[in-house]
This record gives structure tokens, sequence and C-alpha cells, in this order.
């Protein structure tokens, strides 16, 4: 409507009868610009006036009205760009920049990250379902479990989400054009993405009806964990910097292959082998008293009618061939099974089994596990630890170190457009680039940038004494939004009162003196609890005249009288300030809340309830345990103010708020494994038909039977996130190689799936993860201990309670960027313009 009334205003004007040639172009826009100008929005309201602005300061400028709105608006999505780390090089006309910004928009990115999450999760509802109680399928008919969807149901749903997709690759193809298009990789792989899942989806659908064709490999759900690594730059930038990372990696790794492959063949051929399979007889039932009466026992069948410990020659005679040669029989029979005992021994899940047959025999023999796990797991796999952080901190400190220089390129070109329209409203030609503090005014009114930045950034750009912005100047006004201000305690906020009382109190309360008197009563509390539930547990869980619960009610009632001092002595809207005494606080009214009710109900702990029942005794015990959790619960305040594990606190709260694109890779990663071991061990119950040398698998101690892991599986989604998360844990992994290899289609080969998840999910994922967790400790500790921390340190152990909590300080961050900002470097301002003159659309001047 807005084209169509231009269009007429346009045409219907007199000076259209004219000739062409009659006609100058700034007669021609002249009423459109007017007309323009009449329908945007005040270029100053008198609130912004009051700020510092002033209407008369910008009609100085007549020139400025040509194209001021439009210059404002680009400026304004370039500065946005700069704090998304968004690249500028996209189509920058109104209507493109229009589109542009309600892309970007908060509802628009919410919704599309919502998509996302219901593709994702259609894994759990899809056939075959994971929405089941139990992940046995020995008791899965028993429990509760939602039947399998309709056909139809899920693929309607992915069908509107890939259409949001195919909307979103839409979208970005025209803010970008063809020729930027194509020059992304990403994008490409996007856009194929989209046209391979249509036509998968398209296969399913036809054939749902018949559980075949259509859900024999579902090809689109491997792309659903893509779609979602897509869709995040730091994801990108973490898998740009584990793919540069890779080389180094393989490197590593190929030595450590090297290591597992010589004391394999060194061990395939040092152990003997017997020179027929022994016979694994089951010594239950045996008529020989001097046996075990249970469990299986290996022996020679020609060796079974011997005591051991009755006659030395003869265990000598045998059992010095037989425990030699059960290390060749059961660990190294084959190169494979050699590899694969060696793999599993890197990560201690079957040490010390797999020596013991020859280390029973000959004590020297450990002496080549002890140097394979010498070289292997304490030398080569910490080798690699500090390869991949010396090799990902550099490469994901250059993939920061860009998008930092992306920051800076749109920061200079929305500078550059300001400074184009500063010079033809002044109309003069400066040797200087300035900005008129004028139109900064109006960029920070119409950018999207965090109200909490505002006054900050006004405040700065006041405290520039000229009436225009250099480069630097105007720079430093918007690297504010690195900032994450904290508001200050004031008087006011405290609430200082006139009596002499009350001032006495509120020095008291606030008072470190105090605070330390706090934290021992609640040590103390918690070493009550925990001694009175070592010594008399029964008691305390179920009497109501114990001495745990007379503990309790003086306990909460110091509790809620140190709230109130608290308030009096703090004010209402400075305690309530800090998240760590509002944590309190709700900890304290559960406290009383639970006391009150066990008061109300069984008088505790003034007089015993006579008319308890079991039920009376059930409900009793459980509000004690609540209790008692909560009692814990509030010790885990005294944390943030112990400054050195407020320092340690500190950096996993950072990890936790800063490494969700790492997280995002592992995710990715479950997903796509998970998947792929669906398609591959669905067959594979618990029930296993085959035999392990001539016995049924759930006697034979240790295997996957025997140990009754039949809730692992690879049945649905969520058992397959289990067991991926069973083997990445590495303890008893073994148990799962051998019991896939066996029952599996796939035999031996099927180890190759559960190795190459071990050498994702531990060797690299993990190791990259202690990486990061290395890079943000060392990070904070420079900002403690660097120059001038130890007195900032020293000074800080003299706050109170209130002032020095781990989620007051200054060195929170907002995101990866800024938590390692201090690592990154200013870059060069001939490399900014070289950027800047890539711009298609943007011409300098």
């Amino acid at each position: 409507l807005l084209l169509l009334k231009h269009y007429l205003v346009y045409y219907s004007h007199p000076r259209m009868l004219q000739p062409r040639e009659s006609r100058g172009e700034m007669d021609l826009y002249a009423d459109l610009r007017q007309t323009e100008e009449e329908d945007s929005e005040p270029l100053m309201t008198s609130s912004q006036v009051h700020d510092g602005g002033s209407l008369s300061s910008i009609n100085n400028f007549p020139s400025w009205r040509d194209g001021s709105d439009t210059a404002i608006f680009q400026s304004a999505v370039f500065i946005e760009d700069g704090i998304d780390y968004r690249s500028i090089h996209h189509k920058i006309d109104p209507k493109s920049l229009r589109l542009y910004r309600i892309y970007y928009s908060r509802y628009v990115q919410w919704t599309l990250g919502i998509v996302i999450f219901v593709n994702l999760a259609l894994a759990f509802f899809e056939f075959p379902t994971s929405i089941s109680l139990s992940a046995d399928f020995r008791f899965r008919d028993c429990t509760w479990h939602l039947s399998e969807p309709r056909c139809g149901i899920t693929e309607s749903i992915e069908a509107v989400c890939l259409l949001f997709f195919l909307a979103d690759g839409i979208t970005r193809f025209y803010l970008l054009g063809w020729r930027r298009f194509i020059k992304k990789p990403w994008l490409v792989v996007y856009a194929l993405m989209i046209v391979a899942s249509f036509v998968d989806l398209t296969i399913s659908a036809a054939f749902c009806h018949e559980r075949g064709l259509g859900y024999t490999l579902r090809i689109r759900r491997f792309f659903r964990p893509l779609f979602f690594l897509l869709s995040s730059t730091i994801m990108k930038k973490y898998i740009k910097a584990i793919n540069l990372t890779l080389p180094q990696i393989f490197t590593v790794l190929s030595l450590l292959l090297l290591h597992v492959y010589v004391f394999a063949m060194f061990g395939l051929l040092v152990f003997p082998h017997p020179p027929t399979p022994p016979t694994i007889i089951n010594m239950t039932n045996s008529s020989n008293d001097s046996y075990p009466e249970t469990g299986t026992f290996s022996l020679f069948k020609n060796l079974t009618n011997s005591s051991p410990r009755s006659n030395c020659s003869i265990w000598d005679e045998y059992n010095s061939s037989y425990y030699e040669q059960l290390e060749g029989y059961k660990y190294f029979r084959t190169v494979t099974d050699a590899l694969v005992s060696l793999i599993v021994l890197l990560t201690t899940a079957n040490h010390p089994d797999v020596m013991m047959p020859i280390y029973q025999y000959n004590r020297f023999a450990s002496l080549y596990f002890i140097l394979f796990l010498l070289i292997g797991m304490y030398l080569i796999l910490n080798l690699l630890i500090a390869v991949i952080y010396s090799q990902f901190r550099g490469i994901f400190r250059k993939s920061l170190q860009s998008s930092f220089f992306r920051r800076r390129v749109a920061f200079r070109a929305a500078f550059t457009v300001l400074a184009r329209k500063t010079q033809r409203g002044l109309n003069y030609s400066h040797s200087k680039e300035v900005v008129s503090k004028d139109l900064v005014r109006r960029l920070l009114q119409k950018a999207k940038i965090n109200p909490k930045q505002i006054p900050l950034m006004y405040h700065k750009l006041e405290t520039v004494s000229s009436d225009c912005l250099s480069w630097l100047q105007f720079r430093e006004v918007f690297d504010l939004v690195l900032k994450d201000p904290k508001r200050r305690r004031t008087d006011t906020d405290i609430g200082i009162s006139s009596s002499i009382v009350y001032q006495w109190l509120q020095y008291i309360i606030r008072h470190p003196y105090f605070a330390y008197f706090t934290y021992v009563v609640s040590l103390v509390h918690v070493l009550m609890v925990t001694i009175e539930m070592e010594v008399a547990p029964y008691k305390a869980l179920h009497d109501p005249m114990s001495r745990l619960a007379f503990y309790n009610f003086f306990f909460v009632l110091y509790y809620v009288l140190e709230l109130i001092l608290k308030l009096i002595g703090w004010g209402k809207q400075a305690y309530f300030r800090n998240i760590g005494n509002i944590y309190e606080g709700i900890i304290t009214a559960v406290l009383f809340v639970l006391e009150i009710v066990l008061i109300a109900l069984f008088h505790s702990p003034f007089q015993e309830s006579d008319l308890m029942d079991n039920d009376d005794v059930g409900r009793f015990d459980t509000l004690i345990r609540v209790m008692n959790i909560c009692v814990v619960l509030r010790l885990l305040r005294v944390i943030p103010h112990v400054k050195s594990l407020s320092l340690l606190t500190g950096t996993i709260l950072d990890l936790i708020k800063n490494l969700r694109g790492f997280a995002g890779i592992i995710v990715v990663v479950y997903y796509i494994f998970a998947l792929l071991g669906m398609e591959l061990f669905a067959n594979v119950d618990g029930y296993s038909k085959s035999k392990i040398d001539g016995v049924a698998p759930n006697l034979v101690c240790g295997k996957y039977e025997n140990l009754t892991y039949y809730a692992n599986n690879f049945h649905d989604f969520s058992s397959s996130l289990v067991v991926l998360w069973d083997i990445m844990v590495v303890n008893n992994w073994y148990v799962f190689l051998e019991k896939f290899s066996r029952d599996s289609d796939l035999k031996q080969w099927s180890q190759l799936y559960f190795i190459a998840w071990w050498l994702v999910s531990v060797v690299i994922c993990v190791n990259l993860f202690v990486s990061l967790v290395l890079e943000t400790f060392l990070t904070k500790w420079e900002a403690v201990h660097g120059p001038g921390g130890q007195n900032t340190l020293q000074a800080s152990t003299r706050t109170s309670f209130a002032e020095s909590d781990i989620w007051n300080v200054d060195t929170e961050v907002s995101d990866i960027h800024n938590l390692l900002k201090t690592r990154l470097t200013e870059p060069q301002e001939a490399d900014i313009m070289h950027e800047l003159q890539q711009h298609s659309d943007l011409t300098l001047v």
C-alpha cells in the first residue's frame, strides 16, 4: 500500500506532464521526499530533547533531511549487524533493510528456533516411538507407553517445519542476492538439504501405511541436526575450528593407533593359544566337592577330575598351560580381538580383567600391560589433550578475531554512512571524517540496542566536547555494547535512617562478621543433620520427638529472624536485587512453611502423636526429608563468598551461559550417532540365540545378558541416546562391543561404530571441552591475579556479603566473544576499509 501511495503521488504530480528533459532530478522527487517526511516519525521527541538533543541543531542542516532517514536506517542496521557479529554484505536498499530487520527480529528468530526444536523432537515421537515408561522390551507392554503415531501425523508436522525452512532459505536468498548466496557453502548445503528432505518425506508419506520403504532408511532425519547447526553462527565457528584442528588430531591418533597395533601384534604372538578351544564346563552340579559349588569355571575336559589345591604336581601340569593359554584364547585370539582389547584397555574399562589370566601364572606378564598404559594412556592421550588445546585455542581465537573484525567493519560502515551525510549537511569537505552528535542520537534511538547500555552510551556521547565525533570517539560509544552494567547499591536503596538505634542495627548487620556468623550457623546445622542421619536415621525420619526435629525447629526460627534482620539492615530494594539473597529467602520460606505443617499435623517437636498410622508416618518421613534437603541446599549460599570457590563457580557459570554453541555441537553428534545406531542395531534384542563356547550368554559372568543390560538397546531414539552416554562414560563399554558383535548382522564390523563413537565423543569432543574450560579458567584467573588483581582480591575480601557475590561481579559477560575479549586484538584501519570497499552496494565517497 505504501508503494502504491508513492506511485500515485509521483505520477499524479503536475510536473509529470512536462517533457522529461525539462524536469530536473531534484524537482522530480521533491514532493515525494516531502510526503516521506510527513509519514515518518518525528526526528526527536520532547523527552529526547531533554536527553541532550536539539531540534534546531538538526534544522541548521536542511540537506540532511533529503536522505538522512535512509542513512540512519542503514547505519542502524549496520550497528545491529555489529552487535550480533553479522556480516554487512547484504542488500541495503530500504525495502530489503525492512525485511532484513524483520527477519532478524526476536520474534522471527524465536519462531525459527521453536521450529528447529520441534523438528528435532520428532525423533522421540515418530516410529519407533520413545514415549514409554520402560526402555526394557521385556516390560514395555506391562508399563505405560504411547502407541505408535498414526500414519501421516509426524510427516505432516515435519512438512510444516520444512516449509518454514524453505521460507527461511528464500528470505536469505532474497536478502543476499544470487552472487552472495552462491559464495556461502553453508547456505548452499542448507538449500540442498531442504530439497532432499522434501523428496524423502514424499517417499515416506507415500508408503507410511506399509511401514516398509518409507521407514527403511529416512535420510531426512540425519539432516535435522544439521538444520540446527546451520542456524547458529557460533556453532559454525566451532565446526570450522574443529575441522582445522583435525589434521593435528589425526597425527596424534595415528601415533596412538601405531602404538596399539605394535602391542596387539606383540601380545598376539607372545601369548600362547590352546591347540583346541577349551570347553566351558558348568561346575554347579559337579560331584567333586573340591570345586566351587556355584558359578561357571573354565577347564579343559581331561582335567576336570583333579583338585588343583590337593596336588601341586597336577596343578603345575595343567593350570600352567591353562591360564597361560587362556590369555591368548580370550583376549588375543585374532588381530581384531587383540586391537579391540587394547583399545578398551586404553580407557581402563577392562583393567585388570584383561591381564588376570596370564598374571595368575606369571607375574612378569603385568609389565606388558603396565608399559602399554604408561605409553598409551598417560603419555599419548595426554599429549593429545595438549595438542588439541594449543591448536583449537589458536584456531578458535582466530575465528573469534574474525567475528570481532566483522563487528568493527559494521561499526565503521555505520560511521562512514553518517559521516558522508554529515559532510553533505555541512556542505564542506573535511580532511577527517566526522559524524554529528545529533545523527548519533538519532542512531541510538533507531538501532535495536539493549536498554541497559543506552544510558551509558548517551553519557559517553555527551562527554565529547565538540559537536562532531571522530571514528575513534564513535567506536568508543558503541563499544559499550560489550558491557553488562550492574547497578551499584546507593544509600537510597539501602535505606539509611536518621535513628541512632536503627543506624547501629544496620552497621551490625552489614558488617562482614555478621555474614561470617550466619555461615557458621548454617554449617553447624548441616553438621547436626549429618550426625543424626548417621547415628539414628530411622528415629530421625519417623519420630516427631527426635533430636533432629528439635534442631530443625530452633534453626528455622533463627533463619526467619536472620531474614528479617537482613531486610531491615539492607532495605527491601537492596536485598532483593541480589540473586543470592532471593535464593536464600526462598529456601527460608520453604523451611518455615514445612515447619508450620509439621507442627499443625504432628505437633512436632512439642509432643508425640499417638494416632500416627502408616500413612501419617509416610507423610512425616517425606516432610522431614524435604526439610533436610532444603537445609543442605541453603548451605550452598556460602559458596560465592569463599573467594577460591567463587572463582571456580564463576567459571562454571560462565561456561554454562556462554558455551551453548559447544553444547549444540554435542547435541548434533549425539543425534546423528543415535539415528545411525538405530539403523544398524534396531533388530538386536536382549535374547541372544547364539552361545558362548557352548554356554548360554546369561550364564556367563560379565556378559550383556548376565548383567541384565536389556534396557540398553537401539530400539528407539531415547534408548539409543542412553547407550551412547553409557559408552562415553567408558565403564563396561566392552560389554556392548561383545554383545553387538555377537548378535548383529554386521558381526565384528559393528565394533567400528562403537570405537568411532568413542573417538568422536571422548577423544575429540571431551578434550575440546577441556580446552574450553582451561581457556575460560585462565582468562578469569588472569583477570583476578593479573597486574593489580591481587589488590582487588584483597580488597574484595573486606566486602560484606551483599556486595560480594558471583552474580554481581563485573566479570559477568553475555557471550563467548566477551568472555575471551581480552585475547582479541584491534584490527588495522586499512583492513577495515578494504573490507568496506568489497561491499557492492555501499559506495564510499
